[in-house]
């Protein structure tokens, strides 16, 4: 087994690549709807555009693909899949990075199974990408008059600091992988995370 092939597949599943989506991307149909997403979504993240064109439906499939190089893909998370016997609809949040902005795109997906057995990928119904940092920037400074008391006993300040992203000393340390690992960027995430960080 190749060094990749051993390594944790990066859809997040907890199965080596292995033994998840590199057996998609050599052509084994996917189970269902959300491994065909997550098997894209590790296409995306080792460049394989062909496996990303072959598995998307014929009807909506651009001629080509070109791949973003400088984009980075580091964490995925379903947040809800609905499904029946042949369609479905994915709802999930990607995170990546761009030169030295870190990003979520968070998305609800349509999905098919075609008359050869295979799940395929039809269209974006609805997609939503925000900049983590700016995000988490606009939540620190709503919040800063609720925790000021917080902020004058530990004797440091809300903001944000180095390039990994990551808070001061008067909300605890947790980097921008963290903060994106379960929730999409949405209003109603922003208004959940705002609420976390009033219990710290």
């Amino acid at each position: 087994m190749s060094n990749t092939a051993a390594a944790p597949c990066p859809c997040g599943s907890g199965s080596v690549y292995g033994g998840c989506c590199q057996r998609l991307h050599q052509g084994e149909p996917a189970a269902n709807a959300e491994a065909l997403m997550r098997s894209r979504y590790t296409a995306f993240v080792y460049g394989l555009q062909d496996y990303l064109l072959s598995s998307w439906d014929a009807r909506t499939r651009p001629a080509e693909l070109p791949l973003d190089t400088d984009t980075h893909w580091f964490g995925l998370t379903v947040h809800e899949v609905r499904q029946n016997s042949t369609a479905a609809t994915v709802s999930f949040s990607a995170r990546f990075r761009e030169g030295r902005g870190w990003f979520c795109l968070s998305e609800v997906s349509e999905f098919v199974l075609s008359d050869d057995g295979h799940w395929r990928y039809v269209m974006v119904r609805l997609i939503f990408s925000r900049c983590i940092r700016d995000v988490m920037i606009l939540v620190c400074a709503a919040v800063r008059k609720n925790i000021k008391s917080a902020v004058a006993s530990e004797g440091g300040g809300c903001h944000s600091s180095g390039q990994d992203g990551s808070f001061g000393r008067a909300i605890p340390l947790i980097s921008m992988p963290q903060i994106m690992a379960n929730v999409p960027i949405t209003e109603s995430s922003i208004i959940r995370f705002t609420s976390m960080l009033w219990r710290w």
